[in-house]
């Protein structure tokens, strides 16, 4: 296999122990994110930038596409055994359909690097205002 078709990082084939490695780790991200949501993208973001060779773009569609999934998956589960704030729920759903159809024109048009700073700085502002919130009552 072709490092690059295979979504492989330049420089040779992986063993199956790393092979499982990332798996686990998208799985792991894949149930976090169901389950509670905060940065689960930014996290499935960063695994699959370090762990492929594909470009920044193709790794937040892939990422897109998981966690959607993911996410749909978590709905079905909770409509059926739990309670879903629906009034909270719509909503965010109604971005995140916004956020699938004006993310890949951005991502496509601004440089990755910048992209990457303000999304890391968006994922610590989050964890700081949810810290904040938990602990402190405010916001």
């Amino acid at each position: 296999r072709q490092p690059a078709a295979s979504g492989m990082k330049k420089g040779g084939r992986r063993g199956w122990v790393a092979e499982a490695a990332v798996g686990a780790a998208i799985f792991v991200v894949g149930a976090y994110t169901g389950y509670f949501g905060a940065a689960g993208g930014v996290v499935m973001l960063a695994i699959l930038t370090a762990t492929s060779s594909l470009g920044f773009a193709e790794c937040n569609a892939l990422r897109n596409v998981s966690l959607g999934a993911s996410n749909l998956t978590a709905t079905i589960v909770f409509a059926f055994r739990s309670h879903i704030y629906w009034q909270a729920a719509l909503p965010l759903a109604a971005g995140l359909f916004v956020g699938g159809a004006i993310g890949p024109y951005i991502v496509r048009r601004v440089p990755s690097r910048p992209l990457k700073f303000a999304i890391a700085f968006a994922a610590v502002a989050l964890s700081v205002f949810l810290f904040i919130q938990a602990y402190f009552g405010v916001g």
